[in-house]
């Protein structure tokens, strides 16, 4: 009992210093969700939006010839500016966990009212601004987000609700498309890379 006592106090801990902007951590995640979008007779079509198409757009962008050595993540703490903390999800390389293509922003404050973090600090939830990459026009918010985290003994559970709208394809220079998306998230296991 004492043992998962400090446990837990510790799980707090780290919660509480993710959440205030002390260092990244990366959780191996399940995206789904669909777009919609025009197709070339004008008609609207949904288009799966999944691990495999983040990862696709990734490689489009990059210029790439496949995906082999390469998968999601949350990046939990992922901004480097203090003014903006935020959360990212983004293709990784499995061997070195280097990020290679960030796909969306979760961003903390702004328009959105504070997070609510319970009295023990075991549980987090918050509104999100959702800037998609590439960026858009002015590169403002282009959605919004609820993300839920909490500390169990053990491990940590993310997950979180999206909508955003999509202006650029990931290897245009210009606004070419328009694509509303929306879709949910979860993440429960810490990324290694292998």
């Amino acid at each position: 009992m004492k043992n998962s006592k400090i446990t837990m106090a510790i799980l707090s801990t780290l919660l509480s210093f993710a959440v205030q902007g002390y260092g990244q951590t990366l959780f191996q995640i399940t995206v789904k969700g669909t777009c919609l979008t025009t197709n070339a007779n004008g008609g609207i079509v949904s288009q799966k939006l999944d691990n495999k198409s983040l990862i696709d757009d990734a490689v489009m962008a990059l210029g790439a010839t496949n995906s082999s050595g390469l998968t999601l993540v949350y990046a939990q703490n992922a901004s480097t500016d203090p003014g903006i903390p935020g959360d990212f999800i983004e293709v990784v390389n499995k061997s070195s966990g280097t990020p290679v293509y960030t796909n969306l922003l979760f961003l903390y404050g702004a328009s959105f009212p504070p997070a609510l973090i319970s009295t023990d600090q075991s549980q987090f939830a918050a509104g999100a601004q959702v800037v998609p990459l590439p960026l858009a026009g002015s590169g403002d918010s282009l959605g919004g987000a609820t993300i839920r985290a909490r500390a169990l003994p053990k491990k940590t559970l993310i997950s979180g609700s999206f909508n955003y709208t999509s202006l650029r394809s990931p290897s245009s220079t210009s606004n070419d498309i328009v694509e509303f998306c929306s879709g949910t998230f979860t993440a429960n296991k810490a990324f290694t890379p292998k």
